[in-house]
């Protein structure tokens, strides 16, 4: 069995939110592929329109990489085209990402984390925003099956493009136990603390939680003491 990626997202270098979410896909797949002789059956080719960065999985005879162009129109021209060309063919194609490829006629699969383009498109820069709103319609259309996060996204998803709701799963999202942020004695936060991990920007509605933990402060104080709201995630688009 071969099974193509987009990995365009998972080799970037500022990786966050879907970036980060590709990555981690893959890495994943790459160690279960290694350690596990039930899965020996599979190869995987992943498509990139640049060189692979350092820390991505490294190359085996069941792992290959396809450097490919344009990057410019990459689910339109370079990827369809490659993943058309090579040999032996792809029986599925599966896109860590709100895009599949177009023009194919191998099974594609693909992850959409979220609606709220639609919902808040007021959050959104217009170049990022006229890709997700039109770019994800047509990929949720013919998608084979779409892994989605939660179970409020999958009712959105099934909700705004109409699709079987058979074809829509939930994966909720893992932890990297490798990348822990050591002891809580290292930073400079309270014993009773809430946490909020994300990329920090607009749409992720920080200025509501603030008001959130402000109110939960006043009725909670005397039950908890000090408490504090960590944010923790890598700065995006301000």
């Amino acid at each position: 069995m071969v099974i193509a990626i987009d990995g365009y997202e998972a080799n970037i270098e500022n990786r966050v939110g879907i970036g980060r979410y590709a990555y981690e896909i893959l890495t994943r797949m790459y160690v279960i592929r290694k350690e596990d002789l039930f899965y020996s059956h599979i190869f995987f080719r992943i498509y990139l329109p640049q060189d692979p960065r350092s820390d991505m999985p490294k190359e085996t005879d069941w792992w290959k990489y396809q450097v490919v162009g344009p990057k410019k129109l990459w689910t339109f021209i370079g990827l369809p085209l490659a993943i058309q060309k090579d040999r032996p063919r792809a029986d599925v194609i599966f896109s860590p990402t709100h895009y599949i490829p177009r023009f194919m006629t191998i099974p594609r699969v693909m992850s959409i984390m979220d609606c709220s383009y639609l919902s808040y498109p007021e959050l959104f820069r217009g170049k990022d925003l006229h890709q997700l709103v039109y770019w994800t319609k047509y990929a949720a259309s013919h998608a084979a099956l779409i892994f989605t996060i939660s179970e409020f996204s999958r009712n959105a998803i099934i909700k705004a493009y109409n699709v079987n709701p058979k074809q829509v799963v939930v994966t909720y999202p893992g932890l990297n136990q490798h990348k822990g942020m050591g002891s809580i004695d290292n930073y400079d936060i309270a014993k009773h603390y809430i946490l909020s991990v994300g990329t920090i920007q607009p749409r992720k509605n920080y200025e509501r939680l603030i008001q959130a933990f402000s109110l939960f402060l006043q009725k909670n104080k005397q039950k908890f003491g000090t408490i504090d709201l960590v944010i923790v995630g890598k700065k995006g688009w301000l």
